[in-house]
């Protein structure tokens, strides 16, 4: 029973249902695996990690909660740590391909370009027919810009999976840069059809309606992938960036306000805070805001040309303006 639950049931499940069967399920081993795997659906990382660390001391070989810990880590974009636990797992099992697609996201997004060549090259010697084969030769040539050969592989690994979430999303992703944005609304929403609860499938069906300049149906998937990740500074700024292409300014200060405090890693949310605070004449938290962006710009070449931010934070502190 607990097998059949972990994996038909899971992606349906919300924090209710997660409270109810967390009472009605018996003490076993295979309910604190499953309310672990259902705690990482949930975007509940730190119970989930909490989880698989008291099951690691129960299991300290086991390659499934490795597998685990270093899922949720990606989920949290600790991607340095998630890199360090797929490692580890590649070592125990280097003929493993199961997850692995997720470690080539990974290599993707910190654009190891020979690290993520190497793992596409021992997957087509382990198994050239497998899903995620398939989906970590795409990413290589997605990093190589070769978006029409991405595309030809994340089919060939719907084929051979049709229900492959990662597939589909990643598809939607590579669409987009090639500027078919008919294609990517529908491999996204294949991917929600799958899963509801794949926020990226529901932020990039915002991104791709924005890029359409179709700004109200942007903000409703916006809304979707913010309720499924609340503690994500991503979606709190695109959708604020939603509102004030609307010109509904105050919703827009207040999405820019939840992204500064979920930590925006790129700094786009005090940037935008600042001009708009700036434009409304409230300059004190304009040079406020300012003074954060600047605060997370450490290259000196790239701070030279805000120098403007500067003189502003500069005058503003003196009484000047």
């Amino acid at each position: 029973m607990y097998i059949y639950i972990y994996i038909s049931f899971t992606p349906y499940v919300d924090s209710e249902i997660f409270d109810d069967l967390e009472n009605a399920l018996k003490p076993h081993i295979m309910k604190q695996f499953f309310m672990g795997y259902v705690l990482r659906e949930l975007q509940q990382h730190t119970e989930a990690m909490e989880i698989f660390d008291s099951l690691e001391h129960i299991f300290p070989n086991s390659k499934h909660v490795l597998s685990e810990k270093a899922l949720i880590s990606y989920h949290t974009r600790d991607f340095d740590e998630s890199q360090e636990l797929f490692e580890q797992l590649r070592e125990l099992d280097p003929h493993r391909l199961t997850t692995m697609d997720t470690y080539s996201n990974i290599l993707y997004v910190k654009e190891e370009r020979s690290a993520l060549s190497f793992l596409a090259h021992n997957a087509i010697e382990n198994n050239k027919y497998c899903p995620e084969t398939c989906c970590i030769i795409g990413n290589y040539y997605s990093l190589k810009a070769h978006h029409e050969k991405a595309v030809l592989y994340f089919r060939r690994a719907l084929k051979l999976d049709p229900d492959y979430l990662s597939a589909w999303t990643l598809m939607g992703h590579e669409y987009v840069e090639m500027k078919n944005t008919p294609a990517a609304i529908e491999a996204y929403r294949r991917a929600v059809d799958i899963n509801p609860r794949d926020y990226r499938a529901w932020y990039g069906l915002g991104q791709t309606y924005e890029i359409l300049q179709m700004q109200y149906y942007a903000l409703h998937y916006y809304r979707k992938a913010s309720t499924l990740r609340p503690y994500d500074s991503r979606m709190w700024t695109a959708l604020g960036n939603c509102f004030e292409s609307l010109e509904r300014h105050d919703n827009a200060i207040d999405c820019y306000e939840r992204a500064v405090r979920h930590g925006d890693r790129e700094g786009i949310a005090p940037r935008k805070l600042g001009m708009l605070h700036k434009t409304k004449g409230d300059h004190d938290n304009a040079a406020r805001y300012f003074k954060i962006y600047l605060d997370t710009q450490g290259d000196d070449t790239f701070i030279h040309s805000v120098g403007g931010m500067y003189i502003y934070i500069f005058y503003r502190t003196t009484n000047i303006i």
